[in-house]
Formats: C-alpha cells, sequence, structure tokens
C-alpha cells in the first residue's frame, strides 16, 4: 500500500523568490494606486502631481519586492533585487505597449534606472534584515 508520508502538503508549493517578489511588488503599486486615486478623487490635488505621485509608487513598489526576495533567499541581495526590478519593468513595459502609451527613450530610461535602484536596495535591505 503506498504511504501517504511522501504527498506534498499544501504548504510545500512555493514560487520562485524573484517571481515571489514580482508578485508583491505588482500588489503593493496596484493598492497604492488604487489609494492615490481614491485620494485625488476626494481631496484638491492637481493631477500634475501625477507623474511624481506614480514614481514613488515603482519605487516602494520594487523596494519591497527585492526586499522580499532577498530576505527569503538570505544572499545575493543586489542580484535578487535588481532582477525584482528588472522583471517589474518588463512587465510595466508590456502592459504600456498593449495599451497604446506612448513611449519615449527617456521615460524607458528613467522606469527602468527607478527599477533597478529600487529593487537593489530593497535586496540589500532584505538581506541586511536576517
Amino acid at each position: 500500500m503506498p504511504s501517504l508520508r511522501n504527498i506534498p502538503g499544501p504548504n510545500t508549493f512555493k514560487f520562485h523568490p524573484i517571481l515571489n517578489g514580482l508578485l508583491n511588488s505588482i500588489i503593493l503599486a496596484i493598492a497604492l494606486s488604487v489609494i492615490l486615486g481614491i485620494i485625488f478623487f476626494f481631496t484638491p490635488m492637481q493631477e500634475t502631481m501625477l507623474s511624481a505621485l506614480s514614481a514613488v509608487i515603482i519605487v516602494v513598489s520594487v523596494f519591497w519586492g527585492g526586499r522580499i526576495t532577498a530576505k527569503s533567499v538570505g544572499s545575493k541581495g543586489l542580484l535578487l533585487g535588481a532582477s525584482v526590478g528588472l522583471t517589474f519593468f518588463v512587465l510595466t513595459g508590456i502592459i504600456a505597449i498593449f495599451d497604446g502609451t506612448t513611449v519615449t527613450f527617456s521615460a524607458i530610461a528613467k522606469q527602468l534606472g527607478l527599477c533597478l535602484v529600487a529593487g537593489a536596495l530593497g535586496g540589500i535591505f532584505g538581506v541586511s534584515e536576517k
């Protein structure tokens, strides 16, 4: 009779650490975007601030994802955090292409720089938290 001990339990499935960090980054970015939308709706804030605040959302989200990734692995924080930033950049780039957003080289460079630096810093902080 086969043993039931070798059957994996419900808590044994784990994402790759970079995908886990990316998923956390996406969830946080969506949550912060919804909060920002509510703030813009109910307050007299000018929409000219939207560009700067969206950059803050990207930085905070990618930082958080890099931190979670590096904390779960325990080493290579700079590399893993930058990897989360790069995957976040690629994913948002794909979404922008399908959305029909006009993309300029300066916007791509800014977004790539923000994602890589925020992810790398989050990875460094994540490793140092252990």
